[in-house]
């Protein structure tokens, strides 16, 4: 009984201080610096992905400096590949593994990579646009000047990742998870307007992150990871009833 006491006292407790925190809001968001633009040079458009990455492969050089525009291949083999300055446009990478790639001043524009495999994966100034990430794994992975703008990525996975600046913005991230990042080293990643519903922050510190212009409903937390955060009165009623508090 006195546990349940306890817990009741302390969800209260979470309660008030995220009700203090909503009506005192300001617009500051979380403190991290924007991402970096990819710096590109000039590339490659004659070679299509399909050959270029035969080509890469037989060589044992990094793809490097080419523009594709559509192609693709589906569930392709592609873990610990090396992707350096290279623009994909509609490209299609649907389940494909990518475990241990590097990625380095890339953009995707319209991609297709639900239910890839990314984990352990490194992207340094990459950009993702308008692409279907839904399913897709980042976790374990280390992401730093990374942007994710209007992208579709339900139920995908940034599990203990390292973030560094990175910014989801006007992104569907429904049952997304984001749990076990910043453990051991501080990660600096924000939302802008971004669908949240249902995703998963377990273990995640969140002090500093503001989620006022985005959908939190039905969130996977346990509650300590809120502390910092910045809410808005009625998120901070809907968070109150997921940690067993009854407002009246």
């Amino acid at each position: 009984m006195r546990g349940v006491l306890r817990t009741v006292c302390a969800s209260g407790f979470l309660f008030r201080r995220l009700w203090q925190r909503a009506a005192c809001h300001n617009e500051r968001g979380f403190t991290m610096k924007p991402p970096q633009r990819p710096v590109m040079g000039k590339l490659e458009t004659q070679v299509s992905f399909e050959e270029a990455q035969s080509l890469c492969a037989l060589e044992d050089v990094p793809i490097e400096s080419f523009a594709f525009t559509g192609g693709g291949m589906p569930c392709a083999q592609l873990s610990k590949s090396e992707w350096h300055g290279c623009t994909l446009d509609h490209v299609c990478l649907r389940e494909a593994d990518l475990r241990g790639a590097y990625f380095r001043d890339t953009v995707f524009f319209c991609c297709d990579l639900a239910g890839a495999v990314l984990i352990g994966a490194t992207l340094h100034r990459c950009e993702f646009k308008n692409c279907r990430l839904t399913g897709a794994n980042f976790s374990a992975g280390a992401l730093a000047d990374v942007r994710f703008s209007g992208c579709v990525g339900q139920s995908a996975s940034f599990s203990e990742c390292g973030l560094k600046d990175v910014m989801f913005e006007q992104t569907d991230l429904s049952n997304a998870a984001f749990c076990d990042i910043g453990q051991r080293r501080r990660a600096a990643f924000a939302f802008q307007k971004c669908s949240l519903a249902g995703a998963q922050f377990l273990h995640t510190p969140l002090a500093g992150q503001n989620f006022a212009s985005c959908n939190i409903d039905g969130i996977s937390l346990e509650g300590p990871e809120l502390r910092g955060a910045h809410v808005t009165a009625l998120q901070a009623c809907e968070l109150a009833k997921l940690l067993g508090v009854i407002v009246e």
